[in-house]
């Protein structure tokens, strides 16, 4: 029957050809293409052409089912590459300032954005925390602030006075996002990034000039 074809399948395929002829000979199949065993140690017969044979209709429709079970998961990866692909170059193209994180904060990359917004290259801060950019002039309240928040998993949103490359200060309008895994954890931390350094500046100028203004008129 059905399991004496697959076992005598297995046994000419694994290279045991006597038990397979045996076992092929009580199913009735007097004539092979050749000496089945010397087919068995040399290989020449494959395995798709020995299942097509000998297999019964419920096995053959078992694989085409794995068959075609397999080329839709292949499919549905291609469009998840494909998807990852598109967010990648949109990261990458951002005018905004990306930065990734592992959950201890140790950077994993960063887009060029961020590059030029702080002067340090990708080969530069990976690996390193971004403390690195760290001018003094951030309370400690805010960096408190943003840890307490990111591990307890939500988003936080605020502005760091940070430094560049060359020593210039900046500020920094950032909103950090975790990355949290199925159990809750955070796993990751993206940062999102705006160099503001000018509308800030403005907002000052603006500011000066009304206490300029008030000064006159409380002469």
């Amino acid at each position: 029957g059905g399991a004496i074809g697959v076992l005598a399948t297995l046994a000419v395929i694994l290279g045991t050809g006597i038990l397979g002829v045996v076992l092929l000979r009580r199913m009735g199949v007097r004539r092979w293409p050749g000496d089945p065993l010397r087919a068995a140690a040399s290989g020449g017969m494959t395995m798709l052409a020995a299942l097509l044979l000998i297999l019964p209709g419920f096995l053959t429709d078992a694989l085409g089912l794995l068959l075609l079970e397999m080329w839709r998961h292949q499919v549905r990866m291609a469009r998840t590459l494909e998807r990852f692909q598109v967010l990648g170059a949109a990261l990458h193209s951002s005018p905004v300032g990306v930065i990734i994180t592992d959950a201890q904060g140790h950077i994993d990359w960063v887009n060029p954005q961020f590059e030029r917004n702080t002067g340090y290259s990708l080969q530069e801060v990976r690996g390193r925390k971004p403390g690195l950019l760290a001018s003094g002039q951030t309370p400690l309240t805010t960096y408190r602030e943003m840890w307490a928040t990111v591990l307890s998993g939500q988003s936080w949103s605020g502005q760091f006075i940070n430094r560049r490359s060359d020593g210039s200060v900046y500020y920094d309008e950032a909103t950090l996002l975790p990355v949290l895994d199925k159990k809750g954890r955070c796993m990751a931390i993206v940062g999102l990034q705006q160099d503001v350094t000018a509308r800030i500046q403005v907002q000052e100028q603006l500011r000066q000039r009304e206490t300029q203004l008030q000064e006159l008129l409380e002469q």
